[in-house]
């Protein structure tokens, strides 16, 4: 009887630590709006290390899918769609503004979407990537953790488009 009391009572405790236990789905009180609102790492000085502007590349023949209105002295204006990155998660692919010589705005036109993990991740790392890239002004950003494959298959179609710009 003594044995089963005590047995009892070790499956008791070990169901109660087990399902106490934080998952990929149970982040403790760390919220997506928090993270998405600039708790993300990627800020600071390894941004200001990247702001240097990329090396201009010549577009890539035949892949230019925006519309192009002027060419300036570094680049062309107008919307670039970067190509289609593909990731365990899915494909990923962005859209990007250019006015005089500068992009001004980054748009992601496809990402994962295959579980509710997925567009937690979009939520929070999307706009983050957004907005290192935007004052940046290149692909050269730290990727978002937690994020590792959505953030390479953003910066990829990124360097795409750019490249497509001629910045």
């Amino acid at each position: 009887m003594r044995r089963i009391v005590i047995v009892f009572s070790s499956t008791i405790t070990a169901l109660v630590l087990l399902m106490a236990w934080p998952t990929s789905t149970n982040r403790g009180g760390t919220s997506l709006a928090s993270l998405a609102n600039g708790a993300a790492s990627g800020t600071g000085a390894a941004a200001a290390a990247a702001a240097t502007p990329a090396a201009a590349a010549p577009p890539a023949a035949g892949t230019s899918s925006g519309t192009t209105t002027t060419t300036t002295t570094k680049g062309k204006n107008g919307t670039f769609t970067g190509q289609s990155a593909d990731t365990p998660y899915g494909p990923v692919q962005v859209k990007i503004t250019v006015t005089g010589g500068k992009f001004s705005d980054v748009n992601a036109t496809v990402l994962p979407h295959g579980s509710s993990y997925d567009e937690q991740v979009d939520q929070y790392a999307v706009p983050v990537l957004a907005k290192e890239a935007v004052s940046a002004q290149s692909a050269k950003i730290q990727m978002v953790s937690g994020a590792t494959y959505t953030s390479t298959g953003y910066l990829q179609s990124l360097q795409s488009a750019l490249d497509q710009a001629g910045l």
